[in-house]
């Protein structure tokens, strides 16, 4: 006898593959039968791109989830859309969730708000089948390779057109992000619910039951969709997860069938949890990082250095000898690192002797500097301007400077650099461990600073400050550097080779 839970398994993934190629042709009763255009993967292809922590880890995460969330709360989800009868709910899912990572990214749009085309997945990504359907898969697109106009584009420069138009996708007119990490999830509500906490809204598919139509057209807010088990599978649709509460037991997600529709009024809709097995629960998720020119990592950088003090950072997966970048003792005078567990600094000065270096370090309390490490910040004391030649690698993730990341931030003052060109509110975000107030930026960092060699000045940015709604008056009544003008990629965001100092609390 095979076990009952595998049997339903097997017949209801049939049962989709079925109706997703078949039912188009057919009559059916609901008037968004033509929208539901989500393709299943396959079992094999969902579990090759699965993500699964370590049990410890893993059970870390579970245990700091809320109670309830709501990433809208927060200011990290888009107003739905309305895909009209082009079966594109996965372009929809797809470009939502990239709003959302653009918007923990701290990325608003100028004089418009962030929209990201639909209408380029549907008529580019020709790995999906368009106004026919997609997959979960689809957010791949937006990550390099193949090419540097991979990224997503703006609504104003592809607008959604509900048909299978032909592709117009203009170099040099991408958002300078690309997915990174892309990830499918292990199917288990808290495994939904910690991918979204750590990574923001994801993709997530459900079968749709004929029943839905009439939850969606006529039920009150707050209402919780359950399947009553009657009725026809209609299709596969695909939504964005971007929320949850424990009190319902569901999910809450925004669909892409109107701004103003459904039973809450503004295109979201709550789904129980108890449907995990019986609606095939499905769910994927990305990061985002700011695009490489060429879609692959030089191996070294030119930074221009001035005559004097400059905060470089090595934001890369990789160390190098401070002697093998820094020895040109005529343009250079020294190089120092600062030491949080030692409480005191490394210094390398390139025309003293190793002897000398060793006598002058004894007699101030130093320490004797060799090297500068992935995701360290440091000084460099420049004779004169001149051009120096970093090495690079592989960007370094904020989020690794986390309680949970490889490279934990002690409390107090910390010398760092990120690789994955976050602003300050991102790096700020993604050092969180619990969720902040509804509407409030979390705390994890009392300050950050940087220092700008050519102003010469400071760059300030406080979460706390920014809360108050104090932050300009501040900066400027201490003639400090807005973060926001700091030269990048895009502009305001934190350069690998950019040094950042970080108070902790």
């Amino acid at each position: 006898m095979f076990p009952t839970k595998l049997v339903r398994s097997w017949l209801l993934s049939t049962m989709i593959t079925l109706v997703t190629v078949c039912l188009p042709a057919l009559a059916q009763p609901n008037d968004h039968r033509y929208t539901f255009g989500a393709l299943p993967l396959s079992e094999a292809e969902y579990q090759s791109y699965l993500k699964v922590k370590p049990g410890g880890a893993r059970q870390a995460v579970q245990a700091r989830l809320p109670a309830a969330y709501n990433a809208a709360d927060l200011g990290f989800v888009t107003p739905a859309k309305d895909q009209g009868k082009c079966s594109a709910c996965w372009a929809f899912a797809s470009a939502g969730a990239m709003e959302s990572k653009l918007l923990m990214s701290g990325v608003r749009a100028s004089g418009s708000p962030l929209d990201v085309s639909e209408q380029q997945q549907i008529s580019c990504n020709t790995k999906q089948s368009g106004c026919k359907g997609g997959f979960l898969t689809a957010p791949l697109f937006w990550a390099p390779p193949p090419d540097a106009d991979s990224g997503p584009l703006p609504e104003s420069v592809f607008p959604y057109a509900a048909s299978n138009t032909s592709c117009f996708n203009p170099s040099g007119s991408q958002i300078q992000y690309r997915v990174k990490d892309f990830y499918t999830v292990p199917v288990s509500i808290n495994e939904f619910k910690a991918s979204l906490y750590a990574d923001g809204p994801g993709l997530f598919n459900y079968v749709i039951r004929e029943d839905f139509q009439a939850f969606w057209d006529s039920s009150a807010p707050n209402s919780v969709y359950k399947y009553d088990e009657i009725g026809f599978i209609e299709g596969l649709h695909m939504v964005l997860l971007i929320g949850w509460d424990d009190a319902k037991q569901a999910f809450l997600l925004k669909n892409s069938l109107g701004q103003y529709a459904g039973p809450n009024g503004n295109g979201t809709f709550w789904m129980s949890y108890a449907d995990i097995e019986l609606l095939n629960f499905k769910m994927a998720n990305f990061r985002i990082a700011v695009a490489v020119p060429g879609g692959t990592t030089p191996e070294s950088i030119d930074v221009d250095l001035v005559s004097g003090w400059n905060l470089l950072g090595n934001g890369y997966e990789s160390s190098f000898d401070v002697a093998s970048v820094f020895a040109d003792s005529t343009k250079i005078t020294s190089v120092w690192k600062w030491l949080p567990a030692k409480r005191t600094w490394g210094v390398y000065a390139p025309a003293l002797s190793a002897q000398e270096m060793l006598d002058y370090t004894l007699s101030k309390g130093y320490d004797m500097l060799s090297s500068i490490q992935a995701g360290e910040g440091y000084w460099v004391n420049s004779r004169k301007a001149h051009t120096v030649s970093l090495p690079a690698a592989v960007p370094i993730a904020s989020s690794s400077f986390n309680a949970e990341g490889s490279r934990p931030l002690g409390q107090g003052w910390n010398l760092v650099a990120t690789g994955d060109a976050p602003t300050p509110r991102a790096f700020n975000t993604s050092l969180s461990i619990s969720p902040p107030s509804p509407g409030a930026l979390p705390v994890n960092l009392h300050a950050l600073w940087s220092w700008d060699t050519k102003t010469p000045g400071w760059y300030f940015w406080a979460p706390g400050l920014v809360n108050a709604g104090t932050l300009q008056r501040y900066i400027t009544s201490k003639e400090y550097l807005d973060f926001s003008t700091l030269p990048g990629n895009p502009a305001g965001t934190l350069s690998p080779h950019t040094g950042v100092w970080v108070n902790r609390p």
